[in-house]
């Protein structure tokens, strides 16, 4: 893509106003913070922020129709980005991170030999 469309873009989205894809989205989900987040790696992060403007992240990931690919001004020039894939791994990431360090926990605390809970000793009043 050469600069003037880059340029032309920016200036469609990044004028202080709401980018055509969040207007269109029920969510309203900036969709400028989320990209590059999951562009550069930042999948926990990405992860957040999609969770902060959806109620469900996952199941919305699932069955989103997509209303921001109509608003999209690249869907006239080479086709609009993708977000449900973006979306779909950004939260199959997470999850299994978190699972990881949910197992990774679990497996600490029996290693070192300590219960998540003890119990106290009973003692009887005679």
């Amino acid at each position: 893509m050469d600069e003037t469309v880059k340029n032309q873009i920016r200036n469609c989205c990044l004028e202080k106003e709401a980018a055509p894809c969040v207007s269109a989205c029920p969510f309203h989900f900036d969709v400028r913070e989320f990209v590059p987040k999951a562009g550069r790696g930042a999948f926990n992060s990405a992860y957040r922020a999609y969770a902060n403007a959806v109620t469900f992240p996952r199941i919305v990931s699932q069955i989103c129709g997509e209303p921001c690919r109509a608003g999209c001004p690249l869907k006239d020039r080479g086709g609009a980005v993708n977000l449900k894939l973006i979306e779909q791994a950004v939260v199959k990431s997470a999850t299994l991170q978190s699972a990881r360090e949910g197992e990774k926990n679990r497996g600490d605390r029996r290693r070192r030999g300590r219960p998540g809970v003890r119990a106290a000793p009973v003692q009887q009043k005679v």
